[in-house]
């Protein structure tokens, strides 16, 4: 037994969760649970659990670094464990598909199918396996199955070249029907950096801001979908970033400060695009997690133009004054 009075390495702890959820689901039907490896965004691979049952099936991952920063923050143990079970058996409960069978059937997974954008470099293992489209310059399309959605998260599945060729169907349709999913699974959601920071951490945070709309640090827009996870995707939805440009009547720039949600800057606000770059630099260094970087480019959305390109300083309009 941990002697609670000292603390664990991370192999100590991940083995000792192992042990405490293999007892806390000894009447669930569980064969076996393992610590596998699993690939993240940006090819950060990182340690999960998982639980096999009897009849071949398998949970959803359950990533524990997370839970291992939060045991080194002070975290008690026996909150942490009720946290992975709730997770376990909410996951389960809400699961969509669970084996492989049913993945290995188009017309069960076809309304299942969503978009997830990722950086291209940093994910070239990953795109050397699965379907994908280029988007924006340094951005790729990537597709996933949706296997289950939670308050805690979503679980899902990648679209391999493998599953492609097993469905028989080409990727123009994969992405047809992802931007359809992705649009009613997962609706975009447009609110000011304002309205996010208030949300999030109270009126008192925005004290220092300006009361007037036109002040720059309240022309600043987060766009993302309902459950806020991977929302950059949204990107991709045909009417989001016209629909924007028809609201604040201007061009705009885009900053894709993570792969959860991409910041929207209306021509006129006052940043110049040197500043924007620095801005998104630095968050990408010093504040995001390598896992959630999307890109260390800006990108530019020109009305005429229709669509959205990475800025290269020689577009027209480019600063922003």
């Amino acid at each position: 037994m941990f002697d609670d009075t000292m603390e664990m390495n991370y192999d100590e702890f991940i083995e000792y969760i192992k042990e405490r959820m293999e007892e806390a689901l000894e009447d669930d039907d569980v064969r076996e649970v393992r610590i596998v490896p699993a690939i993240k965004n940006n090819q950060i691979v990182v340690d999960a659990l998982q639980a096999f049952f009897e009849d071949g099936g398998q949970s959803p991952l359950i990533y524990l670094d997370s839970y291992y920063e939060d045991y080194r923050m002070g975290v008690n143990l026996d909150e942490l464990l009720h946290n992975m079970v709730m997770l376990y058996r909410d996951s389960l409960e809400n699961a969509q598909v669970m084996g492989a069978v049913d993945i290995q059937q188009f017309e069960r997974v076809r309304d299942k199918l969503t978009l997830r954008l990722v950086n291209t470099e940093q994910n070239s293992v990953l795109l050397s396996g699965c379907p994908h489209r280029s988007f924006a310059d340094e951005l790729e399309v990537t597709y996933r199955i949706v296997a289950g959605r939670t308050e805690g998260g979503i679980s899902t599945i990648l679209v391999t070249n493998d599953l492609l060729e097993t469905w028989d169907v080409d990727e123009e349709l994969l992405f047809t029907l992802a931007c359809e999913n992705s649009l009613r699974l997962f609706p975009p959601v447009i609110e000011s950096v304002r309205q996010m920071l208030e949300r999030s951490f109270g009126a008192g945070i925005t004290k220092a801001f300006k009361d007037s709309p036109d002040a720059p640090e309240n022309r600043l827009y987060l766009l993302t979908n309902d459950c806020r996870i991977n929302g950059a995707a949204a990107l991709c939805y045909s009417d989001a970033l016209p629909s924007f440009a028809r609201a604040m009547d201007t061009d705009f720039f885009v900053i894709p400060s993570s792969i959860h949600e991409v910041i929207l800057v209306p021509e006129g606000t006052g940043f110049s695009p040197h500043q924007l770059k620095d801005i998104l630099v630095g968050a990408n260094h010093k504040v995001l997690q390598k896992e959630d970087i999307l890109s260390n480019g800006i990108y530019f959305y020109a009305r005429s133009r229709g669509k959205i390109e990475k800025y290269s300083g020689q577009m027209e309009g480019n600063l922003l004054q």
